[in-house]
């Protein structure tokens, strides 16, 4: 009797046992099953299918997933395509397809939350896409697709970019031939778009003068530049600090601060305080000559950057720098064809330096026929064009020709 009782207690824990098992390995098959079932989510006249789901769990070395994208809406709609709640090896790399044509839109690092940025879909139009991850040292990935739209409303950034086709940005500005057109250049998960070459569209009117769009910053707000000098106000740079090209402490910020209050002081709501740069890093010192990293990066390798490698100083007004010139088209030679030259304008300073020597500031100059030009001394006299940012929340009116200019007012 004691034998049959102890038969029965060992069956009744072994059936236990089996339908926790069970049990266990069906919750982790159907947690399996709900991350790669398909399934379809709608967002404001976008109606998104995941083929695979949207949740990617995997240490294998290679893993695919696919959805489409079909515009519901009346209306063309602009999206973009991100990845949240990462836990990843920094080497996985990604190649996002687009199975319609099977063409390769992007492929890069896992490094950043956007896949991609800005895509246009027109009414009753369906995006295919493949998203290839690469996993060689096959540790465990974990992250979901997201799908959103893109906020499109009567902003300055919003506007532009409905305006102008997006180009992405050269590999190289060693040519003087210029793509004309609005570029975008990665920074963080946000964009940065700039303007090149002989651009026609992105005149601004504001605070009664005429403005040219330079960029827009990864955070929304505009750089522009006035697209005149300041009348009969040539200037010296002279930096009254012996060490460092303080920027603020120059006569040239002088100068500019003065027109401000006189022209602008009105419009201070709309301006933003912005950092600008003054590249002040020093690459050698030779000789008692010290060079700046504008002077190898700009007049031997070509590589403007859009960061700030030195010391940046936050303002409510400034000049460009000489990267923000040659991405805009400026190069070392002479160049008409594009913006930010006009015709009958004087030499302008921008607020790079590239060496220091015998004490004195050599700043870098935008001659009259366009071409940058370095080893201007301080002393030297040349005209100004006033820089400024302009905030995020405005409407905006226009289309950015010149007579059509881009017009904007406070929300």
């Amino acid at each position: 009797m004691k034998r049959k009782y102890i038969i029965s207690l060992i069956l009744i824990l072994l059936t236990l046992t089996m339908c926790i098992v069970i049990g266990v390995g069906y919750a982790n098959y159907q947690e399996n099953v709900d991350k790669t079932t398909a399934m379809i989510k709608v967002k404001s006249g976008l109606s998104i299918n995941y083929l695979n789901g949207n949740v990617i769990s995997t240490n294998e070395d290679t893993y695919e997933i696919n959805f489409s994208i079909t515009n519901t809406s009346s209306s063309p709609l602009y999206y973009y395509i991100k990845l949240n709640n990462q836990n990843y090896n920094e080497n996985v790399t990604y190649k996002l397809v687009n199975q319609s044509d099977n063409t390769l839109l992007k492929e890069d690092k896992i490094t950043k939350n956007n896949l991609a940025n800005r895509i246009k879909i027109n009414q009753n139009e369906t995006k295919s896409y493949k998203l290839i991850l690469y996993n060689p040292s096959k540790n465990l990935l974990e992250t979901e697709i997201e799908i959103d739209l893109e906020v499109i409303d009567h902003s300055l950034r919003s506007l532009i970019l409905q305006n102008n086709e997006i180009n992405t940005a050269p590999i190289s500005y060693s040519e003087e031939s210029v793509t004309n057109g609005l570029m975008s250049l990665e920074k963080d998960d946000n964009p940065i778009y700039y303007f090149r070459g002989n651009v026609t569209n992105n005149y601004l009117s504001f605070a009664n003068l005429m403005w040219r769009i330079v960029k827009i910053n990864s955070d929304g707000t505009t750089l522009i530049v006035l697209d005149d000098k300041i009348p009969d106000n040539s200037s010296f740079f002279i930096n009254e600090e012996e060490a460092n090209p303080n920027f603020l402490a120059s006569n040239v910020y002088t100068t500019l601060a003065n027109w401000y209050n006189s022209n602008l002081e009105s419009y201070d709501s709309y301006i933003a305080s912005s950092k600008y740069c003054t590249d002040d890093n020093a690459l050698v010192e030779e000789n008692g000559t010290i060079y700046y990293l504008p002077e190898t990066r700009l007049f031997q390798n070509y590589e403007p950057v859009s960061t700030c490698p030195g010391t940046s100083y936050t303002s409510k007004i400034a000049l460009l720098t000489a990267d923000e010139v040659m991405m805009a088209g400026g190069f070392v030679n002479p160049n008409a064809n594009y913006y930010l030259y006009k015709e009958g304008l004087d030499s302008y300073w921008t607020m790079t330096p590239n060496k220091k020597e015998n004490g004195v500031f050599n700043y870098i100059v935008v001659n009259s026929d366009g071409a940058l030009n370095k080893d201007k001394i301080e002393t030297s006299v040349f005209a100004i064009r006033p820089v400024i940012t302009l905030i995020k929340k405005l409407n905006t009116t226009g289309s950015g020709s010149i007579t059509d200019p881009y017009k904007v007012s406070l929300i």
